[in-house]
């Protein structure tokens, strides 16, 4: 046993004395010594000031828990779960990898922007769209272009804070997670694997896509790992981030408090699936991580629930009505920098996810920033934002349940039909395609999920879906909603408002059934086709 292990084997046994937080969902939380020095650092407080459900205060007041809270519960679910696993598997789980899924665990939403997944779904996305270079260079950009996700920033955050803090560095060298004995050709390996454990590289590249290999490769890594790890401890992978069966602490922590908090129920059991989980060989050879046979029904009802919290509050009409305003208030002022960053420059919003010290100061509180500014650039964003105060918001005007699959091109052709038949600025208009499903797009949620029997400990096999026959759907895991929602002009009248928005709501139903004719007819065309 080297030092750090020995560091690490000491400290455990200290657990009595740790710092303990009190939690609404979880009760009392022990934090690990390091994990409080990460909690105590900038960076991490920043999480306090970003909303968990975006904009879902402003319609379930109740709603008003943040990332901070959240990030401490995923990490105590992911300390229960990675010590049992420890305790039946001592020789699969060292004390190093029982500490990295912890930190994994508390750190893996660094990145989240403001108002949480509206920054990465309906503001930063779109501004690297609209800044992207124009004419030949066009080309050239959208090959290296792809889209951020918040897990992006939780790598770079994370970087960004162990720079910062000297006390940091200096704990995890304590404890064996940096150090020269570390090192890697790609970087330090702990490092690495936190990184892998937050985001884990599972998926298919465009070229296996376009091959036809995608289907072989979705569950396979893209890339060699250099965390350090072998492939017998694969199952850590499905701890934090399941790419998998999507079944995690993540997913349980946000449930349960979500439920709470909304005044909901949920009916998924993760202390049960805590305490059935063993790591279980595949028939590929492979190490994952299982619960009993027994468990499918407890996982199935973690899916319904997270189905229910999709369709009655995390696409709410006016929580989504919410977002769009909020996302067009940041998007008003992309082209100003008034973000403190490094060495006191300024950014705008889309040079801070480049800069981590401008990325510190972005959160839910720019609102406030832009409310009080006297900038006259920011002027539009400030308008918008008093009818925001006001609850002048977009509006949801039309809603149809189409009888085909749609994608994003029928949304935009939808659009493009709005506004030419309405005479209204396609600026002004927003078609909004809501999939509910049960976390698996349109497949079973069990699917990916592998289990063990009672009998047989030592064999990972998947349920069939006649052994919960009962509590799946028939044959469709995912429904489509289409909605329509129309952004308020302060300038205009209630009267103008009122005829655009009944105008809209009777164009819509015949835009969507022209809409689907044409796929049919396409559809047809190909199947007739030599």
């Amino acid at each position: 046993m080297d030092a750090a292990e020995t560091v690490l084997a000491e400290v455990e046994k200290t657990e009595f004395s740790w710092k303990v937080f009190s939690d609404p969902v979880h009760g009392d939380i022990t934090l690990h010594p390091l994990c409080q020095v990460i909690v105590d650092t900038p960076q991490f407080q920043r999480l306090r000031h970003i909303k968990q459900l975006g904009g879902g205060y402003f319609v379930y007041p109740g709603a008003a828990h943040n990332r901070f809270e959240h990030s401490i519960g995923v990490y105590h679910l992911a300390r229960k779960l990675v010590k049992k696993l420890q305790e039946r598997h001592p020789e699969n789980i060292d004390n190093k990898d029982v500490l990295c899924v912890e930190i994994a665990a508390l750190c893996h939403d660094l990145g989240q922007g403001p108002f949480s997944h509206v920054f990465d779904t309906m503001v930063i996305n779109r501004m690297k769209k609209e800044n992207k270079p124009k004419g030949k260079k066009a080309k050239e950009s959208e090959i290296k272009e792809k889209r951020w996700k918040h897990e992006d920033g939780s790598w770079d955050m994370l970087d960004h804070m162990i720079e910062q803090n000297s006390h940091l560095k200096e704990e995890m060298i304590k404890y064996g997670i940096l150090g020269k004995e570390n090192a890697g050709p790609n970087g330090n390996l702990n490092l690495n694997f936190i990184k892998n454990l937050i985001n884990p590289p599972f998926g298919v590249d465009k070229k296996d896509q376009d091959s036809g290999q995608g289907l072989e490769k979705k569950f396979q890594f893209k890339k060699k790992l250099d965390d350090g790890r072998g492939p017998e401890k694969n199952f850590l992978y499905e701890i934090v981030a399941n790419k998998r069966s999507e079944v995690d602490v993540d997913k349980m922590d946000y449930i349960a408090r979500d439920c709470l908090l909304l005044g909901m129920r949920s009916s998924f059991d993760h202390d049960r699936f805590i305490n059935f989980a063993r790591v279980v060989q595949d028939a590929d050879g492979e190490m994952r991580l299982c619960p009993r046979d027994k468990e499918a029904v407890n996982i199935y009802q973690l899916f319904q629930t997270r189905h229910s919290l999709h369709k009655k509050a995390y696409q709410h009409k006016v929580k989504c009505g919410v977002e769009y305003t909020i996302a067009e208030i940041l998007f008003k002022a992309k082209d100003v920098k008034f973000i403190p960053g490094k060495d006191g420059q300024d950014k705008t919003i889309e040079e801070c996810i480049d800069d981590m010290h401008a990325y510190t100061n972005l959160t839910d509180d720019v609102l406030q920033v832009i409310r009080v500014s006297k900038d006259p650039q920011l002027a539009e964003s400030r308008e918008l934002l008093k009818a925001f105060d006001s609850r002048d918001l977009f509006r949801c005007v039309a809603e149809s349940k189409p009888s085909k699959d749609f994608t994003k091109d029928d949304r935009q052709k939808i659009k493009k039909e709005l506004a030419e038949k309405s005479k209204i600025s396609k600026d002004q208009i927003r078609v909004k395609l809501v999939s509910l499903d049960f976390g698996n797009k349109g497949e079973n949620p069990l699917e990916q999920q592998l289990f063990y029997r009672k009998k047989d400990h030592g064999t990972a096999i998947p349920i069939h879906q006649t052994e919960v026959k009962l509590f799946l759907p028939e044959k469709n895991y995912q429904e489509h909603l289409f909605r329509v929602y129309l952004k308020p002009v302060p300038s205009e009248t209630k009267e103008i408002r009122k005829r655009k928005e009944d105008l809209l709501n009777s164009l819509f139903p015949d835009i969507i059934k022209e809409v689907e004719e044409e796929k049919r007819s396409q559809q047809a065309a190909g199947t007739s086709a030599p």
